[in-house]
């Protein structure tokens, strides 16, 4: 009767073990994020001595001796897995902010486990993930919160690892050398507008950034990266920028090697015989421009495209490049295929009440500060005289924003018998001055006045237009300008998640009318907007955009590509 007893003891026992885990089965520990790591009974689990912590002061990161211990801040926990719920162990955790530099944090325990330590200032930043064959995880600490009562009870974040892939190539100068070692290649993803300022944070580890460097023989990995995402590849640094704006590729589609330019360059300041700012009128330029140039020597040196995120990346101060902000500088740069070349540049100027003047000026390699070079210009005695120009009531008859005022918006060109030409850049804030702009230093004689559109963001309705008529004297004289009936319209285009676009936006216009012209425009950021004649159009874009419009209608709507627009005009 004893034994009995005890097998059926020992086969209740059976019972309630079995039931124990098939319950673990149905909810198993090591796919919750919020049981603790180390999987003791809680009565045992003691944050501080079972996990692993690394903490660090904040600071540039160090790779060598110990981490140094922080006693501000709360203690966290991270669990990273892959997308099958999987541990991933190994993963290098760090933090970075714009006002602390990329530091780590942590290392993954084989179970995908880290716990450490934020310091109490730490309110915005990003928690980075980073291992070999998989993409750098992201997650921002405005959006991703860790709350205070989260202490050592084992509750934490899970930062999901994809698999991810590498660009790995090589930079070469044109003679197959390599460049100077050091040369940044920066990953952006490709539907994403292109923020230099994120990419200047990122190089100095307070933003996260796919990036970069050369070795001394030009190779590079650039790692963590999604192997099914299109990327541009934009490449510069140590006075050295690649041949074309940039490359959009998967890593798959990875062609090597890359070429690349030594970039040269100087900033140019036009100033009187005494080495004074110039009294000019603004934005009038005698034949049709104020500066230009190109390559004195060598034969192969070529003008370069330079955009703001290759000047964060050869460390250009932009500041240094507030070419808006003064009239009478250009940044000249060419590309040379050799490092050591002497590069010498030709520049002229021309500007209104001034003699133009040639000049060479040897130029140096662009990494960090500019040189800084004058062109001196004689005056001109003239004589010369003026001119009030009015717009008619065209930027009151449009809806112009104060906003756009510094906005191009064409050119007037004047123009004389014997070819002399003037030109006049029109800006929006021109159209909306009641009592008009005023023109001095026109040399004296006969014009005729043609108006052209800036085609980024305008089409021109009057192409049959008759030339205006004035003449210059010593007498002021004045013109007034009617650009004819034309309605403003500017689109607001939101991607397929309905979030707004703010960076580079193109569009298909096709005026559908029977002598109709068809065009492409682009623009670089918003506002997007275009002048039109009164008719019907057809607008589209290759992807399923929605726009909201604005125009001579009144209230803004919501429109979808490859909808037909009849544009009315607003007339006064």
């Amino acid at each position: 009767m004893r034994s009995l007893s005890f097998v059926a003891l020992i086969f209740l026992l059976l019972l309630l073990a079995l039931g124990w885990f098939w319950k673990e089965l149905q909810n198993p520990w090591w796919f919750d994020s919020t049981a603790n790591p180390a999987g003791l009974p809680d009565s045992t689990w003691d944050a501080e001595k079972d996990l692993p912590i690394m903490e660090v002061e904040p600071g540039p990161p160090s790779w060598e001796g110990e981490p140094k211990r922080i006693a501000s801040g709360t203690l966290r926990s991270l669990h990273t897995v892959d997308s099958w719920k999987g541990f991933v162990s190994g993963v290098q955790i760090f933090f970075c902010s714009a006002n602390i530099p990329k530091y780590p944090l942590a290392i993954t325990d084989e179970n995908g486990w880290a716990q450490f330590r934020l310091p109490a200032s730490a309110t915005e930043g990003w928690i980075l993930g980073e291992k070999q064959g998989y993409e750098q995880a992201r997650a921002s600490l405005e959006t991703w919160p860790f709350y205070e009562e989260e202490q050592s009870n084992g509750t934490g974040h899970t930062l999901l690892m994809k698999t991810g892939s590498a660009f790995s190539g090589r930079l070469l100068l044109p003679n197959r050398e390599p460049p100077p070692q050091g040369v940044k290649i920066v990953a952006w993803p490709e539907n994403e507008p292109v923020d230099p300022e994120t990419i200047r944070l990122g190089l100095a580890g307070k933003a996260p950034l796919h990036f970069a460097r050369s070795d001394e023989n030009g190779y590079f990995q650039l790692l963590g990266v999604s192997s099914q995402r299109r990327y541009s590849l934009w490449i510069g640094g140590n006075g050295v920028v690649s041949e074309h704006l940039y490359y959009e590729m998967t890593p798959k589609e990875f062609e090597k090697p890359i070429p690349v330019l030594a970039a040269f360059g100087a900033m140019i300041h036009a100033v009187d015989q005494r080495g004074f700012a110039l009294d000019t009128q603004p934005r009038l330029y005698p034949n049709g421009r104020s500066f230009s140039f190109g390559s004195r020597a060598p034969k192969q040196a070529r003008i370069l495209n330079l955009q703001e995120t290759h000047l964060v990346l050869l460390d250009v101060d932009l500041d240094d490049l507030a070419l808006n902000q003064d009239p009478h500088r250009i940044f000249v740069r060419l590309g040379s295929p050799e490092p050591e070349d002497d590069v010498i540049a030709s520049v002229s100027a021309s500007f209104a009440g001034y003699r133009s003047r040639h000049q060479d000026f040897p130029l140096t390699p662009i990494q960090g500060d500019l040189a800084h070079l004058e062109l001196r210009l004689e005056a001109d005695p003239g004589p010369f005289g003026s001119l009030r120009l009015f717009f008619s009531d065209f930027g009151q008859s449009t809806f112009f924003h104060q906003e756009q005022e510094d906005e191009l918006f064409g050119y007037l060109s004047f123009k004389q018998e014997d070819s002399t030409t003037l030109l006049y850049a029109v800006q929006i804030g021109d159209l909306l001055r009641p009592e008009g702009i005023l023109l001095h230093k026109i040399p004296l004689g006969d014009y005729q006045l043609r108006f052209k559109g800036n085609w980024n963001n305008l089409i021109v309705p009057w192409v049959d237009q008759k030339p205006w008529k004035v003449t210059i004297s010593s007498e002021p004289a004045e013109l007034w300008l009617d650009l004819g009936p034309v309605g403003m319209v500017r689109f607001q285009p939101h991607n397929s998640e309905g979030e707004p676009i703010t960076g580079r936006f193109s569009l298909a216009i096709r005026d559908r009318s029977a002598h109709g012209v068809s065009f492409n425009i682009a623009w670089n950021h918003p506002p997007y907007w275009v002048c039109l004649k009164e008719a019907s159009y057809r607008f589209s874009h290759w992807d399923t955009h929605k726009f909201e419009i604005e125009g001579p209608w009144g209230d803004s709507f919501l429109a979808t590509a490859f909808q037909v627009l009849e544009v009315p005009v607003n007339r006064r």
